[in-house]
């Protein structure tokens, strides 16, 4: 929620209680090196299992150091300690992997626990707005810097504001379920809703201290609470005498003293000063009431915040009057009742607002905002209409809660990342995916009361195979639709009716999503939040769901709609490894919206033979007219033939961290030296083989001849996404902490870094590329997103570890990519174009092997992604 100005008052007011942790030097050094392989193959630990469900049941306190970090905070906290330009997102996690070591090498450390926030809730939207226009405003700053930039060797850019794309998010909390199965001392939960009751609800079952930059903690009672700001991580691991990690520790004693105020009532004083669930500015009567209240309290004239002063006297005449009624009795109330007629006593006193609506209103914030911090469930924090089987799912990372906040509260938020702000949202480009995405997930969320399983069954006979019942989708009898939508859509036009009364000058700041329920009860209204040129406006988007359409239970009918979705249900698509086909589905999605916007720009080489892309543009039944006198290049993204290339490559060595890092070359028949090898070794072991294969040639033939039909068929299986899986399985890339202990970084490296510099040399092409990489990464989280609601992420251990789509960017090298257009434009070779690129561009990490081959290997990658992507076969 956060406590307005609280972390400034209690940074300059209170002094905190200065102490260490010391760090085993062996386990440290253990885990730096550790080369223990996942708990689970699949990547599911069993200790996290429920781990989510049971937040509230109690458990006996362990003994030793106990932890609970707040992931939110933390992620933010490394966040500001990374260049956002050019951002490398291997940089954020090297400094989580480096701080995650120390804190579990702790001495005596029992349990660190790490927890992320959950879905939104109603209440925080106008706080969430708020953020987002900020975002904006950072971002355009931010932009404008970096192009106003005098220094030519500048490459790192201080930012005001962290604005992270989901993926990046994502990315974090991956790693951090990955290394959750390499260390039993590491937990790490999501939270349904807002994370800090869940966070303190811990820290009380474990005795442990929070570890966050929430100024909340300054009021729930929980054992210690440690700004995550006054941690000092040890900086030189070399220096065996500074295996120390300092830090401050706060009790909430510590600011009941200073205040003068009662430990019960510090969660009054904290609603008062205001947070997400209480804007007093709403509230005229009750704001002026305290901005004039008299402050006759002795004990609170120290106190150098003039509205902390009257709240503070306010609570000292409340707590007065209350004790004068207990005056006389044996025994004082108890702490609740204590409360609550403290709480009586202010309703008593408060000035009532002008209409019933907002008074009872104002009182419901303030006993929301109380029990938060009283650590009792609210009313509103409730998502039984969510379909177990989509908690299950959420709780152990395979879907994220910005698509969970489709169903729950009928939003979802095209987050605000880097781009440039001066042309149109990169969120346009992907406006039919997002609306084909809430249709999906609604359908996900369908439940019944009895569930037919006849198509189930049919789907079993299909496939051969019987379901595990471990697989099976979870039904919640108690809710037999997804969502009542008549319901929750009056009790909104309620609520923006009583409002708009005392809000009528906050048009763009729309939290309700209708003013007339929509038809029946499979028509949703979904509000998009997204960027119109310098704010962020609400948009409403009108999706209906057939309520006896369930997503498809069969695996690959699931992979057919992904593949469909993204234009891109080929044979060419199906047959690449696995790890490619999300790149090229979004790839081949952003080169045909382009083409459709007229906004493709061809190879000019004068010939009448058609190139690839004038085939492709042909097949897909379109003009290849695309004028670029006509083109608003301050407003529009323009896509060139050399950038897209440019844009695989970038991707193409993204992926040498894992795919196609050089140990798996040096282990695959893509080696010439493997390949002659495994060629030699298989001779040897076929000779035998062969003799008894002539025997079994006759029956063979006969089969085939009575089987021709089945045959066939078999055809489309052999692009299965399951036989795709089990053809390219590679072990290791499953596990990004395991991929860090064992490749540590990228094959290939720099010869010279991006600088500043760069810009001048074609400014208006640094914008447009910029704009590209955004819309882009827009693609990649559409893709993960359908990744998620398709449950493909349950299904594949595999899925779950691309979904984040970590493994195809790298900023650097696009914008590096550009530079090397003339390349693209005329190669002296155009065989051996992409190697030209990466020998120009790059060194190998620990290059011990033939460098020419290893680029030759990413070259033919390069090009088979390419000709998948501009496959003209259909399905």
């Amino acid at each position: 929620m956060g406590v307005k100005k609280l972390n400034t008052y209690v940074n300059e007011n209170i002094k905190f209680i200065s102490k260490n942790w010391s760090i085993n030097i062996k386990e440290y050094n253990r885990l730096r090196k550790n080369t223990n392989k996942p708990n689970s193959k699949n990547g599911s630990n069993k200790k996290n299992e429920g781990k989510n469900e049971g937040l509230s049941k109690s458990s006996s306190k362990k003994e030793g150091i106990c932890l609970i970090l707040d992931g939110n905070s933390f992620f933010y906290y490394l966040g500001f300690r990374t260049n956002w330009f050019i951002f490398d997102l291997f940089s954020l996690i090297k400094l989580l992997q480096k701080y995650l070591y120390q804190l579990l090498a702790i001495n005596n450390l029992e349990k660190l626990v790490i927890i992320f926030d959950g879905m939104d809730t109603r209440m925080k939207l106008k706080t969430i707005l708020e953020r987002a226009n900020d975002r904006v405003k950072a971002i355009k700053w931010y932009y404008n810097s970096i192009l106003s930039s005098k220094d030519s060797k500048k490459r790192y850019f201080k930012t005001k504001k962290i604005c992270p794309h989901p993926l990046i998010r994502e990315t974090f909390t991956q790693y951090l379920f990955d290394a959750e199965q390499h260390f039993d001392k590491l937990e790490v939960r999501f939270s349904s809703f807002e994370a800090d009751a869940d966070i303190a609800n811990i820290a009380n079952r474990y005795n442990g201290y929070v570890i966050s930059n929430d100024s909340d903690f300054f009021i729930y009672n929980v054992p210690g609470y440690i700004c995550l700001d006054s941690i000092e991580f040890m900086k030189n691991e070399h220096d065996k005498s500074n295996y120390v990690i300092h830090y401050k520790l706060y009790k909430n004693q510590l600011l009941s003293d200073d205040l003068g105020i009662p430990k019960e009532t510090l969660p009054i004083f904290a609603t008062l000063c205001g947070n997400d669930y209480l804007s007093l500015m709403k509230y005229k009567k009750f704001s002026n009431q305290l901005s004039e209240y008299e402050c006759h309290h002795e004990a609170a004239e120290k106190i150098n915040v003039e509205h902390y002063k009257k709240i503070v006297n306010l609570i000292l005449d409340l707590w007065k009057a209350v004790e004068e009624r207990f005056k006389s009795s044996k025994t004082p109330p108890k702490k609740d009742k204590l409360q609550e007629l403290l709480i009586k006593e202010l309703f008593n006193r408060k000035e009532k607002e002008n209409n019933n609506y907002l008074e009872k209103e104002c009182q419901n914030r303030i006993m929301d905002s109380i029990n938060e911090y009283n650590l009792k469930a609210l009313h509103e924090n409730k998502a039984k209409h969510l379909n177990k089987e989509i908690m299950k799912s959420y709780y152990t990372g395979k879907i994220y809660e910005t698509l969970l906040n489709v169903l729950y509260i009928n939003h979802y938020k095209c987050t605000q990342y880097f781009e440039n702000i001066n042309k149109e949202s990169c969120w346009n480009i992907s406006n039919e995916l997002r609306k084909e995405s809430y249709q999906l997930i609604l359908r996900r969320n369908i439940k019944k009361k009895h569930e037919n399983n006849r198509e189930q069954n049919k789907e079993e006979k299909e496939e051969g195979k019987e379901e595990k019942k471990s697989d099976k989708v979870e039904v919640d009898d108690e809710h037999h639709d997804p969502i009542n939508t008549k319901d929750k859509t009056n009790e909104r036009k309620a609520d923006h009716e009583n409002e708009s009364k005392n809000n009528k000058g906050e048009k763009n700041m729309k939290l309700d999503q209708s003013d007339t329920p929509p038809p029946n009860e499979n028509d949703f209204i979904i509000t998009e939040y997204l960027r119109k040129e310098d704010k962020i406006l609400s948009e409403e988007v009108n999706v209906h769901v057939d309520s006896d359409k369930p997503l498809p239970y069969s695996v690959d009918k699931r992979f057919e709609i992904y593949l469909t979705s993204f234009k891109s249900n080929t044979k060419a698509i199906k047959a690449l490894p696995y790890y490619l086909i999300p790149l090229a589905l979004s790839l081949r999605y952003l080169l045909i919206k382009k083409i459709q916007l007229k906004l493709f720009i061809n190879k000019k080489d004068g010939k009448k033979k058609q190139n690839s892309y004038s085939k492709f543009i042909k097949a897909l039944g379109m003009e290849e007219s695309t004028d670029e006198e006509k083109i608003d290049w301050e407003r529009e993204t323009p896509l060139n033939y050399y950038e897209f290339e440019a844009l695989l490559a970038s991707c193409i060595s993204a992926l040498t961290f894992s795919f196609l890092h050089k140990k798996v070359y040096e282990t695959s028949n893509d080696n010439p030296r493997n390949k002659k090898k495994n060629e030699d070794q298989k001779k040897a072991m076929n000779q035998k083989e062969e003799e008894e294969e002539k025997e079994e040639e006759e029956k063979e033939k006969e089969k085939k001849k009575s089987n021709l039909k089945r045959k066939k068929s078999s055809k489309t299986l052999e692009l299965s996404i399951k036989e795709n899986l089990k053809a390219n399985h590679l072990m290791e890339s499953d596990n990004m902490h395991w991929l860090m202990i064992q490749h540590r970084s990228r094959t290939l490296f720099f010869k010279e870094r991006w600088t500043s510099n760069d810009i001048e040399k074609d400014e208006r092409h640094f914008e447009n590329a910029v704009q590209l990489f955004s819309e882009f990464i827009n693609i990649l989280i559409m893709n993960s997103n359908f990744l998620q609601i398709l449950r493909l992420t349950n299904d594949f251990r595999e899925i779950t570890a691309i979904h984040t789509m970590y493994h195809y960017v790298w900023d650097e090298s696009f914008y590096k990519m550009i530079e090397c257009y003339p390349i693209f434009k005329k190669p002296p070779n155009p065989n051996k174009k992409i190697s030209m690129i990466f020998d120009h561009l790059y060194i190998i990490h620990e290059n011990k092997g033939n460098t020419k081959n290893y680029y030759n290997y990413l070259e033919k990658v390069f090009n088979q992604t390419l000709n998948a992507i501009l496959s003209l076969d259909k399905k």
